[in-house]
C-alpha cells in the first residue's frame, strides 16, 4: 500500500485557541494512525510565493486513512473549535508506490 500525507499550511492568529484545535486534530489524527513528521520549527521558501508562518506535515498507511481522519467527526469537530484562530490550506498528497 502507498502512504499518503497530509500538508497544511498554517497562518495562526490565536495562539491559544489554535493549541485547542491542534490538542484536538492529534486526538483525532491517532484514531486514524496519523503520525506527524513535522509542525512549526523555522519555514524558509526557497522559490516561489512565501509560505506561511507553520507548516504541518502528517503521515497515513494509506489515502483512505488520511481522508478517514480528516471527514471523522473528531476532526470536524475539531475544525470547527478552530475557527477563525487560524488560517489554513490542507492538501492529501500521495507517497510513492516505490520510494527509489
Amino acid at each position: 500500500m502507498t502512504k499518503a500525507f497530509i500538508v497544511n499550511q498554517v497562518i495562526v492568529h490565536d495562539p491559544v485557541r489554535y493549541a485547542d484545535y491542534a490538542a484536538r486534530g492529534r486526538a483525532a489524527m491517532a484514531l486514524h494512525g496519523g503520525r506527524i513528521l513535522a509542525a512549526g520549527g523555522q519555514v524558509e521558501t526557497l522559490e516561489g510565493e512565501p509560505i506561511p508562518q507553520r507548516v504541518v506535515i502528517i503521515e497515513f498507511s494509506t489515502r483512505e486513512d488520511a481522508l478517514a481522519y480528516y471527514h471523522s467527526p473528531e476532526y470536524q469537530a475539531a475544525r470547527v473549535a478552530r475557527g477563525d484562530a487560524a488560517t489554513v490550506r490542507f492538501a492529501l498528497v500521495d507517497g510513492l508506490s516505490d520510494p527509489a
